[in-house]
This record gives structure tokens, C-alpha cells and sequence, in this order.
């Protein structure tokens, strides 16, 4: 929404839609390639599944925009957390610690992904207990905004558990555009 609001100040609403989901549609593959020129240094060209990503159209037909740019930034976050990890700075941590704050506002689910990712990431290889610290502090603040002004202190939970079937499904759909048959391509790919 504040990018859409910022936007509206130099483009009429409708241009500001239409770039804001151009924006959403660009930065996926974009923050892709950003991740994995951290991850995987010369294995850039495989950036271009996060076109496949980007390209699925489920998000925009459902009006996810959110979503997707939690995506985007999720990879982005990712990225900047590899960097800090190879040549730690308190810079490049407090802008971290800005990047999964605005994550965690941007959607629940781009946060959470980061989160679990960086916690396995830690966990499985050991890491010192410095870095597990200074990783964890990093979404300190975003749970603490989660546990002040979520709907659960109402004892609003909603919790949503689909079944096997259901589950064994959406593993085959890969990708949701407006075309079964590139839906098909893709999985088979």
C-alpha cells in the first residue's frame, strides 16, 4: 500500500497499478538473481527459475500483490544475510534488520519462509553461537509487532488444514497461469 500511495503522487492511480504490478512481476527474478549471486557465485543462470515464479499468475489473478513482493524481498533478505554472514558489519546489519522488519510488513509469509530458512541454515551448518545470536535478533522486532497487534490476542486463530488430496494437488500445480497447456509444459519441465 505505501508504494502504491508514493506512487500516486507522481502517476495517475491506474499507472500506478500498472507499475506497481509491473514492479511486483520484475523484482522476483530480479532478487532471484540477487540471492544466488550470493548463495552459488557463477551459477547465475539459475535465476531464471525465478521467472517461473514470478510468472505465476494465480498471485495476480487473487490480487496477492502483497505476497509477491514478500517473495521478491524474502530472496533479497536472504541475499544481504549471506553477505553479512561472509564479512559481518553492523551496517550491513541494521540494514538487515530494517529489510525482514519491512518484510514481515510487507506479508506474514515472506517472513516466516526467511525465518525458517535462516534458523535450518544456522542449525545444520553449525554456526557460532555469535551468529545464531545476532541472526536471530534480526527478527526480534517483527515478532514482537506479531504478538502485540496480531488477531490472536483476541483469540481470533485461524488455522486452515487441508487434506492429502488437496495437498498432493497443489504439489502438481506448479505453476497457475491462464494457460493449461504451459501449466502442463511447466510441470513436466
Amino acid at each position: 500500500e505505501l508504494i502504491l500511495v508514493g506512487l500516486e503522487w507522481l502517476l495517475p492511480v491506474a499507472a500506478a497499478g500498472r507499475v506497481l504490478l509491473s514492479l511486483s512481476l520484475l523484482a522476483v527474478p530480479a532478487a532471484v538473481w540477487f540471492f544466488i549471486r550470493q548463495a552459488n557465485p557463477g551459477e547465475e543462470s539459475l535465476a531464471y527459475w525465478g521467472l517461473l515464479l514470478a510468472g505465476n499468475f494465480y498471485f495476480f489473478l487473487y490480487g496477492f500483490i502483497n505476497l509477491q513482493l514478500a517473495f521478491a524481498l524474502c530472496f533479497v533478505v536472504l541475499g544481504l544475510w549471506l553477505c553479512y554472514l561472509r564479512k559481518p558489519s553492523a551496517g550491513l546489519w541494521w540494514l538487515l534488520l530494517a529489510a525482514v522488519t519491512v518484510l514481515y510488513f510487507t506479508h506474514l509469509m515472506g517472513f516466516s519462509v526467511a525465518g525458517l530458512v535462516v534458523a535450518a541454515y544456522l542449525l545444520l551448518n553449525r554456526r557460532s553461537a555469535g551468529e545464531i545470536l545476532r541472526s536471530g535478533l534480526l527478527f526480534v522486532p517483527a515478532a514482537v509487532f506479531y504478538l502485540l497487534w496480531s488477531d490472536h490476542r483476541r483469540g481470533h486463530w485461524t488455522m486452515l488444514f487441508q487434506g492429502l488430496a488437496w495437498k498432493a494437488k497443489g504439489l502438481l500445480a506448479v505453476m497457475l497461469s491462464y494457460s493449461p497447456a504451459l501449466d502442463f509444459l511447466t510441470l513436466l519441465v
